[in-house]
């Protein structure tokens, strides 16, 4: 499903955090949200999901937002916050299952398909193992992946992801984001992930939307985003942008001593 957002504003005790949001993300397509700390990032995502108050308008194909009651938006919208509340007494299945809650009825229990999801999910996530454990014993990357697999487990067709691989190693980003990448493919499911890893979010989305104080500043294909001279304005940092014959694009800092000419 397409996203869009109009006008969209956001204030924190009177203070002005997302100004004037437009926003487009068409059915199928990978969004990323780039931008320094307090950018705005993570309030654009929570906005979209229903979570804060705001101004304008928030649709998801043709259906407000503002609407929806929780259960229709929980069907449509899966969101993976950056810092999830995860009862540590609660097992990997268990908090899994919750996001098929969209899909059970009222005072009703989880059925056959439900467990078969879940279950599905957490092989695809290398959790299996994991199943009957507690929250609170998992490290930091594996309580990431189980939260990522509980907004994977609603199905939804638009997926929400803030600082989905912040906790996890190198080769456990690389697989979580496939992951999301292929059910992307199989199932058109339009994501938009806000992440402050710059060749990630390159290799990843096919457009990137560059925020800065609460405002969308830049807005295209990576290669036209990530350019060493908006990562110096809005990120204050040097940096090296590499461009491989594929299209790649690899941002590397560049250290204050080889800034100064010296042999670092």
């Amino acid at each position: 499903m397409s996203l869009r957002t109009n006008a969209l504003a956001v204030a924190y005790d009177g203070k002005q955090v997302l100004h004037g949001m437009d926003f487009r993300v068409a059915e199928g397509e990978w969004c990323g949200l780039i931008g320094p700390n307090g950018a705005g990032k993570s309030t654009l995502l929570r906005a979209i999901a229903g979570l804060v108050p705001y101004t304008g308008d928030v649709a998801v194909a043709d259906a407000a937002v503002a609407t929806l009651d929780r259960r229709r938006l929980s069907q449509l919208v899966a969101y993976v916050p950056q810092r999830p509340t995860t009862p540590a007494d609660m097992t990997v299945t268990e908090y899994v299952l919750l996001g098929r809650t969209p899909y059970v009825p009222y005072l009703g229990v989880e059925g056959a398909h439900d467990v078969t999801v879940a279950r599905g999910v957490l092989a695809r996530l290398d959790l299996a193992a994991f199943a009957h454990r507690g929250l609170g014993s998992l490290s930091g990357g594996e309580l990431q992946r189980v939260v990522l697999g509980r907004a994977l487990a609603q199905e939804a067709p638009v997926l929400l992801l803030d600082e989905p691989t912040s906790e996890l190693d190198v080769g456990h980003q690389q697989q979580v984001l496939d992951l999301v990448d292929e059910l992307r493919v199989e199932r058109g499911i339009t994501v938009v992930s806000a992440m402050h890893d710059l060749t990630l979010a390159s290799e990843y989305a096919r457009r990137l939307v560059l925020l800065h104080d609460g405002r969308a500043v830049a807005t295209g294909t990576p290669a036209e985003v990530l350019t060493e001279a908006n990562v110096s304005r809005f990120y204050d940092a040097t940096v090296r942008v590499l461009r491989g014959d594929d299209g790649a694009v690899v941002v590397v800092p560049v250290r204050a001593e080889r800034r100064a000419g010296g042999d670092g």
